[in-house]
């Protein structure tokens, strides 16, 4: 009976469910990430896969394996409605299109599930449907900015966010006629603090900070399979709502997690808002 090699075990373990050809996870790497898991450590940093490749142009090949993580398949599409906030099937419909309707974007994973990237670009496009955007005007304004950007996919690029105020407002504008007031405060008051939440890493959101940066909870490709946990720690939001649920009180769970309490409350209230 074949067993498997390390590195496969070390792929299953981080949830890739198929090994990335450019990357090769050294021996030693994969035992320390094992031990670690095993210990009680529940996430795999970047850090782990990348650093067989430190010695000659390590950085280089961190920014390749970010990008890799940034892309790969994570979430079902249920998955990505729940974390966005939207209607079941939004998701699949945006990002693969329905009918004789197109995706708004171009996923990047296999139809079958979404990736940080995906779920990044439902969550602002669904910040502009409640705001009343018809997904029409929608689409037109996401590829009047990917001409002037030149790029793919805008709405996760931190360009977007740095020089992306005047190309909304003006795509607006031009677009629909209405002027250039709404375009303004629906930039102000939705695409810009929700894109403040973001951070990035080579122009692509890597993290997002669904409560703000001080807010505890974050969602980021390299922590927790993609799923918000709470940050420093790896400790996903929906383990301590199913202890919280089973009655352990919010000490005994921070104890355990060797967490604050504070950090705690913040998962409950950020599980018990999303399943409300």
């Amino acid at each position: 009976m074949a067993h498997p090699t390390p590195s496969s075990f070390l792929d299953a373990l981080a949830g890739r469910g198929r090994k990335d050809a450019e990357t090769r996870v050294s021996v030693d790497c994969c035992i320390r990430a094992v031990k670690e898991a095993i210990a009680g450590r529940v996430f795999i940093h970047r850090a782990k896969i990348s650093c067989s490749f430190r010695e000659g142009g390590g950085s280089r090949v961190e920014s390749t394996t970010t990008e890799v993580a940034l892309h790969r398949p994570l979430y079902t599409f249920s998955d990505v409605d729940r974390l966005a906030r939207v209607s079941r099937g939004t998701a699949k419909r945006w990002l693969l299109g329905y009918g004789q309707y197109p995706a708004i974007s171009a996923p990047s994973t296999p139809s079958h599930a979404a990736s940080f990237l995906d779920l990044v670009e439902v969550i602002a496009i669904g910040k502009l449907k409640q705001r009343g955007f018809p997904l029409l005007l929608i689409r037109q304004i996401v590829q009047y900015t990917q001409q002037l950007l030149k790029l793919e996919r805008p709405l996760v690029s931190a360009q977007f966010r740095v020089g992306g105020k005047e190309i909304f407002v003006e795509a607006e504008d031009r677009l629909i006629e209405v002027g250039r007031q709404r375009g303004q405060t629906v930039w102000l008051e939705v695409l810009a603090p929700f894109l403040e939440d973001l951070d990035y890493t080579q122009d692509l959101a890597s993290t997002w900070w669904p409560r703000g940066h001080g807010g505890y909870i974050q969602v980021s490709p390299h922590f927790g399979y993609g799923f918000p946990v709470i940050a420093g720690s790896g400790v996903r939001t929906e383990i301590i709502r199913e202890r919280y649920v089973a009655n352990d009180p919010i000490d005994v769970i921070a104890k355990d997690f060797r967490l604050e309490p504070i950090s705690v409350e913040a998962a409950l209230r950020f599980e018990l808002q999303d399943s409300a």
